[in-house]
């Protein structure tokens, strides 16, 4: 066990990504941003109030909780020896990634991407009555990547170059943002991988 704490450590910190993440198709490319097509895909979402930080914590030990078994199935939804994540203390909890977290009235959502092989029927339901399961429909996204340590005055500021570049292009949002990260708060911050994603579409067909 003291190994796998070991490895799992140096993984996460080196930005060495083990675990699932939704698969997509690239329509257009430039640079950092993206045009992408997204399949279907089921998520465990929850909502706190307050800033970004206090947020953060508290959605995330709620989300925590329901993947690692305190669900109607009491079972852990992912192989118990993953390293594909960490939690905000430093401990190994499988995952997949991104963590995905949007800005609403007065807080903010988070929410993990549930594993493929779940569908909203077979998925063990949260016990937690502020999490719940969401089938995501296909969808075309613009996304900007970018590396470095997270809160929320960056996140809004990319949010801001995204939709720029999406109207530069001839496309427009027609959602309001996420920002996903991949890597657990202790990764070196040059190798963390972030992005934030606006669902666009063209203005013309």
């Amino acid at each position: 066990m003291l190994v796998t704490q070991i490895l799992g450590s140096a993984i996460n910190a080196f930005g060495i990504r083990t675990g699932e993440s939704p698969k997509y198709d690239v329509i257009h490319e430039d640079g950092e941003l993206a045009i992408r097509r997204y399949p279907a895909f089921l998520r465990a979402r929850t909502l706190t109030a307050g800033d970004y930080t206090a947020s953060s914590e508290a959605n995330y030990k709620r989300l925590a909780s329901y993947i690692s078994g305190h669900n109607s199935g009491n079972v852990r939804l992912y192989p118990p020896d993953s390293l594909a994540q960490s939690n905000l203390r430093g401990e190994s909890i499988a995952m997949t990634t991104p963590v995905l977290q949007a800005p609403v009235e007065d807080g903010w959502t988070m929410a993990f991407i549930l594993p493929r092989k779940y569908t909203f029927s077979t998925a063990p339901k949260p016990l937690d009555a502020t999490i719940e399961l969401e089938q995501v429909p296909p969808q075309t996204m613009a996304i900007l990547r970018y590396s470095g340590n997270v809160d929320e005055d960056r996140i809004q500021r990319k949010f801001r170059e995204l939709r720029g570049w999406v109207q530069s292009i001839g496309w427009r949002s027609i959602s309001e943002p996420l920002a996903a990260q991949y890597d657990p708060p202790f990764t070196i911050p040059f190798l963390k991988r972030n992005e934030v994603l606006v669902r666009a579409e063209p203005l013309h067909s």
